[in-house]
């Protein structure tokens, strides 16, 4: 066969426009005279603060550090970034979408009575006074003469589509983060923490150059110490282009931030800063039910079957697990190199790392499958936190290190070493990671978290099995208590479902679930438990093959389907909470672990001091993501055994990461029933099917894992 081959091609012939179905609608922009008159003294506002800002910074070796602008815009990024692209001074960075929409803006979508405003930000570095200069410039005479220079006529139509134009500030710096909120939290519980400083996380703009790198640095630790505050460790990743420090300020230092706002903060206005985030946010709930912490104790003799020898094949980056509990005994591996097990004080806190081991090697235990033929390897990277008003201390990640370190370091140890130790499990193709960031909600900006897991798995040719977070928010209902004794199960059900889809704004993924190369996964409303709810007790739901009601609804980056697929998350029960019988009715979610079901009946720390049969029913993601996880180790199994008889070796074009994702995603299946429940709640309609298939996929994913 010839290499290049002659290519023939058809008479041209033109295509038919009305097939390809009505033209976009068009962006209504006001006229040049109007934006001249709306941002001239905005742009000369930001003139002023840039020369300000590099007289203030002459000092330090001559360098100004760059300024961000952030420019809110209607209409296409790309077209407005591709303009001013071509002024001199300016890079284009990244652009993030934002939900706020202006409730009066100029630029729309629609007719002028029907309008609909379109809002944007962009962000973009600013290399020197220049290119601000530049960008008057061609304001001015867009808006004077409405002609542009050859090669920039695109930048005066993009001009038209600001709705503002500003610095990156120190709001944009803790907008979204928590930071403040979890400040608060710490000043008004200051006598639990017992701490007279408090840490957290700077992430700055990464510097392409290690000199650059190190100043940003200095000026930081500067700008800390000066406030009696230190910088502990600093975290550097150029491979994703992640620059962190943590650092720790007196709890009065801290106060005067909550008092006067941030901006009284030299720290909190530092250029070289984007965002300031708390630490030790990625933990889990507790019971709140008086009864829950009674778990099940089991007096079945203890499982003696052991697994193979082989070394592991699946991982769980997770809470300490219960070693010698009697489902776990001689079939995990626990590696931790950082001694978390000296931080526990209690076997009782040791909840999460637990249930999802036992959920990995044997599932459901009410379903009575056979466990995995291979070792589980565990590294705790959760500790006992601080404790809650029962007592209790959570698993999170410790509040002294910097998370991203932590991970990166632990997938390190897997495959290549730690220091003079070889590597731990180099045969490890998937690592269950059924942990996240609630207060880290995707908001079309990929997290570094996400980021990191990327970069990861691409390194290590290894498949991060992710859980998508639960929300636990209160579902309100516009139906009172009576009203909805009175209505059938179907139209209980499909009272949730409207409720849900109401405020699916607020249910968006938590970092790291929207990584693109991970495989992230939302649980079904579904178990093998035989026990019902006590009558106070709802189950939303009465159609086989839900969604849970815990998921996040929502796409991934680029409107992509995340979370991918659904597994079984054990079923999940609620309660009416409201003050009045005749109020509508407000359903609060029944908290895990309990002592009966419904739910998953996994492992758990025994009620007295060596019960090693403890047991106990849950529900939620991480459990959806553990018996993910249990899948893709046995489906391991299938693709060893074929790569074993096939002759073509095949198979061995695509690391197994990836092929398993493959088999795993592919391999899910929608509910007839659950779509046909969902139809006429999600409000199914008779035209534009591509918007109600996108809106299924936002509560479904790919389907459930086969």
């Amino acid at each position: 066969m010839e290499l290049r081959p002659h290519l023939t091609f058809s008479s041209p012939s033109i295509s038919d426009r009305d097939g390809l179905g009505p033209p976009p609608p068009r962006i209504n922009t006001p006229s040049s005279d109007q934006q001249f008159r709306q941002f001239e003294p905005k742009l000369k506002q930001l003139q002023t603060q840039f020369s300000k800002h590099i007289s203030l910074h002459e000092s330090i070796e001559g360098l100004s550090p760059e300024k961000v602008l952030v420019l809110e815009l209607a209409g296409s990024v790309q077209n407005f970034a591709n303009a001013l692209s071509k002024v001199e001074g300016f890079e284009y960075m990244t652009h993030w979408l934002t939900e706020d929409l202006a409730d009066e803006a100029l630029a729309y979508r629609g007719k002028a009575d029907n309008r609909k405003s379109v809002e944007c930000e962009i962000y973009l570095t600013m290399s020197n006074q220049e290119g601000l200069k530049q960008l008057l410039s061609h304001w001015n005479k867009a808006t004077s003469t409405d002609s542009m220079e050859r090669g920039f006529t695109p930048l005066r139509d993009a001009l038209k589509q600001l709705q503002d134009v500003r610095f990156w500030d120190t709001e944009d710096r803790i907008k979204k983060t928590g930071i403040l909120e979890d400040w608060q939290y710490r000043i008004e519980e200051t006598e639990t923490y017992g701490s007279e400083t408090v840490p957290f996380e700077i992430e700055l703009w990464f510097r392409p150059t290690k000199t650059s790198r190190t100043q940003a640095e200095y000026s930081l630790k500067a700008l800390i110490e000066a406030e009696g505050g230190k910088i502990t460790s600093t975290f550097i990743h150029t491979g994703i282009a992640y620059h962190a420090l943590r650092g720790e300020l007196p709890i009065e230092c801290v106060k005067s931030v909550i008092d006067k706002g941030a901006d009284h903060l030299q720290l909190m206005r530092c250029d070289d800063v984007m965002f300031f985030r708390p630490l030790g946010q990625c933990g889990f709930s507790l019971p709140n039910d008086n009864d829950a912490d009674e778990y099940i104790a089991e007096e079945s003799p203890s499982d003696t079957e052991e697994p193979n020898s082989s070394s592991p094949v699946v991982a769980l980056f997770d809470g300490l697990a219960l070693e010698n509990h009697a489902a776990l005994g001689n079939r995990i591996i626990i590696d931790d190199p950082d001694d978390y097990s000296e931080l526990y004080q209690n076997p009782r806190e040791q909840l999460h790392g637990t249930a999802m081991a036992s959920l990995i090697i044997h599932g459901d235990k009410n379903a009575g499958e056979r466990p995995l033929d291979t070792p589980l390897y565990i590294r705790p990277i959760l500790t006992p936190g601080v404790p809650n008003l029962k007592g209790q201390r959570l698993e999170c990640i410790s509040e002294g290190v910097l998370p991203l370190d932590l991970i990166h370091r632990a997938v390190k140890r897997l495959f290549e070493g730690d220091g003079e130790f070889p590597a731990v499990a180099p045969n490890v193709k998937a690592i269950n990671l059924s942990v996240c960031d609630p207060r880290q909600l995707f908001d079309r900006n990929m997290s570094p978290w996400a980021r990191m897991l990327d970069w990861l798995s691409h390194r290590y040719n290894v498949l991060f099995v992710v859980s998508a977070g639960n929300h636990l928010d209160d579902i309100n209902l516009e139906v009172n208590q009576e009203g909805f004794n009175a209505l059938a199960p179907e139209e209980k059900e499909r009272s949730i479902i409207e409720a849900l889809n109401k405020n699916r704004w607020s249910r968006r993924l938590m970092s790291p679930a929207e990584s693109v190369n991970a495989l992230t996964v939302r649980a079904a409303h579904h178990d093998y438990s035989k026990d019902g709810n006590p009558h106070n007790f709802i189950d939303p739901f009465c159609t086989q093959g839900m969604f849970s009601p815990v998921n996040p609804i929502t796409l991934g980056k680029a409107n992509s389907i995340k979370p991918e697929i659904m597994a079984s998350g054990g079923r999940v029960s609620y309660r009416n909470t409201s003050y009045n019988d005749k109020d509508p009715m407000t359903l609060s979610v029944v908290n895990t672990p309990k002592p009966f079901g419904p739910g998953h009946k996994v492992a758990m720390p025994g009620n007295n001091p060596g019960d090693i049969n403890g047991y106990a029913f849950s529900y939620g993601t991480s459990n959806a993501t553990a018996l993910t996880t249990r899948r893709i180790a046995m489906l391991n199994e299938t693709l060893s055994s074929m790569k074993e008889f096939q002759e073509s070796e095949a198979l061995s074009h695509a690391p197994d990461a990836v092929i398993l994702k493959a088999l795993v995603v592919h391999g899910a299946e929608l509910s007839q029933e659950a779509q046909a429940a969902c139809e006429s709640p999600l409000k199914k309609p008779t035209e534009n099917k591509n918007t109600y298939k996108s809106n299924e996929g936002q509560f479904f994913g790919y389907g459930q894992l086969n």
